[in-house]
């Protein structure tokens, strides 16, 4: 690649993940999947949108990407399109597909990009004068959520536990344990009553009702913990943010961690995380499971909101806080571990 291959390549990639992201937000991609191919004059219509702004658009992401094909003025999701919606999407109620299409990266972080200089010289600072959209992140989280189901369907039926607890509830994953668990009891802890509520509209209304939600931080153990039955069985307590959690310092999650383990002794905690790769570890992985863990690390180790642990870090963190290995497997999803310990 010479040095303007590489100007230009870098430079449309930028600007065609931009495009990409706001066409989605829109409903372009999922109007095209269900009822393309359509000329930009319709589509625009169809989603009352501004025909020329959208025309073009479509016609440059057509000649740069492989998303989209164009063909006598019409605008129709090509094939290889068809598989990345097939790899990014989350099926729902809507007649259009739900993807995730750079929701985190472009959407959640667009503001911390274009503030990266301002960072550094300390003109600004996140959490005071600068902050992420985290809409998009949660947006990200629930698109993809579904492909650690599997790994907690596993636990589920190893531990066989009376209780399911999931800490964060913004992953969407309680949805497909009531339906699929309904014997069970199932309860959303989460700090965020709006992240509460946005779980409970996901639910039909019978549904939202057979979950107990407990409005609390993880770290009020005490406050919480009497809301979950201790006499009925066993407790399986799983999410998807052990990461985030870690930005309170490995300290305090470590007395969390010993204090549940009082409280709820014989109970499981279930981690789904992606190690932290090194150097060294670069032969071993994949292109695609490279970047997107240094990614990872980067939009959490830059602005503080969690801390990612390489695959021994996590297992003697627990191991510190008294909880014993059980069982670590690959979710066979971007490289992620389900770590399973025993309270």
């Amino acid at each position: 690649m010479t040095p303007q291959e590489w100007f230009h390549r870098r430079a449309t990639d930028y600007v065609a993940a931009q495009v990409l992201f706001h066409l989605n937000q829109v409903e372009v991609f999922g109007e095209l999947y269900v009822n393309g191919p359509l000329a930009a004059g319709d589509l625009a219509q169809r989603l009352n949108l501004n025909e020329k702004i959208l025309g073009v658009l479509l016609s440059y992401i057509s000649a740069v990407e492989e998303i989209t094909d164009e063909e006598n003025g019409k605008f129709k999701i090509s094939k290889f399109g068809k598989e990345v919606f097939d790899r990014y999407r989350r099926d729902n109620e809507s007649e259009r597909p739900t993807v995730n299409f750079f929701d985190v990266r472009v959407g959640c972080y667009g503001p911390v990009w274009s503030n990266l200089s301002g960072m550094m010289t300390g003109e600004a600072v996140y959490g005071e004068n600068l902050h992420r959209e985290g809409k998009f992140a949660e947006d990200a989280l629930f698109k993809l959520s579904g492909n650690f189901y599997p790994s907690i369907k596993s636990a589920i039926e190893k531990v066989r536990p009376q209780n399911l607890i999931e800490i964060g509830t913004n992953s969407g994953l309680i949805e497909p344990l009531v339906r699929d668990y309904s014997h069970l009891s199932i309860f959303g802890l989460d700090r965020n009553l709006e992240t509460i509520n946005m779980e409970k509209t996901r639910l039909e209304a019978e549904s939202s009702e057979s979950v107990s939600w407990i409005h609390s931080d993880l770290f009020d153990l005490d406050k919480w913990s009497v809301q979950v039955p201790k006499d009925s069985g066993a407790s399986l307590f799983f999410s998807l943010h052990f990461h985030e959690f870690m930005a309170a310092g490995s300290e305090k999650v470590v007395q969390w961690l010993g204090a549940l383990s009082s409280s709820f002794k014989g109970s499981y905690v279930l981690v789904l995380e992606q190690p932290l790769p090194t150097l060294e570890d670069k032969s071993r992985f994949t292109e695609t499971l490279w970047l997107y863990a240094h990614s990872n690390i980067l939009i959490h180790h830059l602005i503080g909101n969690g801390r990612i642990l390489g695959d021994e870090e996590w297992i003697s963190m627990f191991t510190e806080a008294g909880c014993e290995l059980s069982e670590k497997k690959a979710t066979g999803y971007l490289g992620y571990n389900s770590y399973l310990f025993r309270l």
